[in-house]
């Protein structure tokens, strides 16, 4: 299963599968905090948005989760008001990079869940995981099967497309991208599409310019946080395929980039451009 849970109560190197994790939590979780946007999103699609009290910085989705408290980000926790918050559950991604402030918190008896995604499937997974621990079984499980269903018929609408080779960027300056181990990947082969970066053994890299030449990209995915006057940038590698066909898109890096549910609509919008860019190659 793709879906890693790492107990904090013990060795942080060692990972529980989602079965076991699960029955080792045996208390219904009424106050929880979110360390990351995308475990808030989370959070509420299983239904236990009303019992979050503490969400990281820049959980803007749902609405609702704009009006609960923050209490830091993925590189610094505002360690006082969580103790003064007082959660009976914190629920972190286990590659985060505030390893000390868990230990920390784990050392002063809360209880921190650490999680990994790294499938689409593993979304419904811990929608599910999440309704568990809170209690919210029902709602979790409706929300998590509808996903499953509704990425089943897009598995099956797209199958057997032309592929399409497409460079995803997260960054410009320097050119970030995504690597073979990221679930871009999946996101991408739902509609044919097919990552060009997949060459390295890594989540995200700094690309070359003369790699992205030399990989010629059919699409240019721009999810960079940048103004469309500021994209002219791509007009210097005139000679790629994207850029003298203008085959470049950009898609919202808080759907694209979280492991949610949003990610159906990150995938149906990207599956939307394939279509048209495969339509005007071979009209």
């Amino acid at each position: 299963m793709g879906l890693v849970v790492a107990d904090t109560q013990g060795n942080r190197s060692d990972s529980l599968n989602l079965a076991n994790r699960s029955n080792n939590i045996d208390f219904n979780a009424e106050r929880i905090i979110s360390l990351s946007p995308a475990i808030t999103e989370l959070v509420f699609s299983a239904g236990a948005g009303g019992k979050l009290v503490g969400v990281s910085r820049f959980s803007n989705f749902p609405s609702e989760a704009r009006l609960i408290p923050e209490i830091g980000d993925a590189y610094n926790l505002d360690l006082e008001k969580i103790i003064e918050i007082s959660p009976e559950l914190i629920i972190a991604w286990k590659q985060a990079s505030i390893h000390k402030d868990l230990d920390r918190l784990n050392n002063l008896g809360f209880q921190i869940l650490e999680i990994e995604i790294k499938s689409l499937d593993d979304i419904p997974n811990l929608i599910r995981l999440i309704g568990k621990l809170a209690e919210t079984g029902e709602r979790a499980e409706l929300a998590a099967s509808q996903y499953e269903k509704t990425l089943f018929q897009m598995k099956q609408n797209y199958d057997n497309r032309t592929l399409i080779s497409v460079l995803q960027l997260i960054w410009l300056q320097p050119l970030i991208t995504f690597g073979k181990d990221h679930l871009i990947n999946e996101i991408l082969d739902v509609c044919g599409g097919e990552n060009v970066a997949n060459f390295y053994p890594g989540s995200t890299f700094a690309i070359a310019t003369e790699n992205i030449v030399a990989a010629n990209p059919e699409v240019i995915f721009d999810s960079t946080a940048t103004m469309p006057e500021e994209r002219d940038f791509f007009r210097k590698l005139s000679s790629i395929s994207a850029v003298k066909n203008d085959y470049i898109y950009f898609i919202s890096p808080d759907l694209i980039f979280r492991e949610t549910v949003r990610a159906l609509d990150a995938i149906q919008i990207a599956c939307n451009y394939f279509d048209e860019v495969r339509e005007k190659m071979y009209q």
